[in-house]
């Protein structure tokens, strides 16, 4: 039996709102330590995804400052070295709403893909997750649960 979608994914699919900030999706990476995550409307329907590298572009477009995402999770206080105010930036990033540099129709698979189709779209366009969803009610999309590149690599193991 070949590996699908529904045997990797992982089912408790943490979301953001359209409407929550950059500052409220930052806080929220850090808490959970994630990278990225689906993001829904106030129905609760799928209608994108973002990712700290979202949020790292739209702080070095907004400040100047070139930042890795390796230095995302660490304290804040790099900027003050550079001359970076701290609360002016926090303010900036909660007036932002998520839906102003969130991906729009995110990649998704339905729970019956096989890993190689995961694997392949992935690959293709360079993303670190896909989702997994299937229409619902309505023809809206529901999002079943997400797959990581981790959990891809732990087939290997």
């Amino acid at each position: 039996m070949k590996a699908t979608a529904r045997d990797l994914m992982q089912t408790a699919v943490l979301v953001l709102n359209e409407s929550d900030s950059l500052l409220e999706a930052h806080q929220f990476f850090v808490r959970h330590d994630i990278t990225g995550a689906p993001v829904i409307d106030d129905d609760g329907q799928l209608v994108g995804v973002v990712s700290i590298r979202d949020l790292i572009r739209t702080e070095d477009e907004d400040h100047d400052v070139s930042r890795t995402v390796a230095d995302y999770f660490h304290d804040s206080s790099g900027y003050s070295n550079l001359g970076v105010d701290l609360d002016r930036m926090r303010e900036g990033l909660s007036e932002i709403p998520v839906s102003e540099v969130m991906t729009r129709d995110p990649i998704c698979v339905e729970p019956d893909s096989s890993v190689h189709e995961i694997a392949a779209l992935i690959r293709k366009h360079r993303i670190h997750r896909v989702l997994v969803a299937s229409p619902g009610a309505e023809g809206r999309m529901e999002i079943a649960g997400i797959i990581s590149l981790f959990d891809l690599v732990s087939l290997l193991e």
